[in-house]
Order: C-alpha cells, then structure tokens, then sequence
C-alpha cells in the first residue's frame, strides 16, 4: 500500500494516513503513529484488500505442501 500523507487543522489537528478512499470519495484516515505501529506489528486485511489480493494472486496459490 502507497502511504499517502495529510497534515489536518481544525478540530482534530496532525498528520494522518489515507488508509483507504471509498467509491464515494469519502476517505478513512488513520494517525500517523498508529498507521506506522501497524506496519510494523501487521494486521488484518480489509475485506476489500483480501479480495483484491486474491483477485492478484488467487490463480496462483497452492496448498501448503505444493500439491495440485
């Protein structure tokens, strides 16, 4: 995922991440320090990110052991 910056004033003030843009145009924005804590410790995928990796990678996952 591209990390994309923005710096916000007002109510709520500091620099967040755009974790994802929906259809809509709507953003969901993540703090800057949780997005960088979940880059090193991980997380789940979004439906959407699971989805789009499998539509990626899907053909060309195997089982564990090789086979098929």
């Amino acid at each position: 995922m591209r990390e994309v910056r923005v710096t916000m004033s007002g109510d709520r003030n500091g620099q967040f991440v755009i974790e994802e843009e929906r259809p809509d145009g709507s953003l969901v924005l993540v703090p800057v320090a949780v997005w960088e804590k979940e880059q090193r410790t991980g997380r789940r995928a979004t439906q959407r990110e699971w989805q789009d990796f499998l539509a990626e990678h899907g053909a060309h996952m195997q089982p564990p052991d090789g086979e098929g």
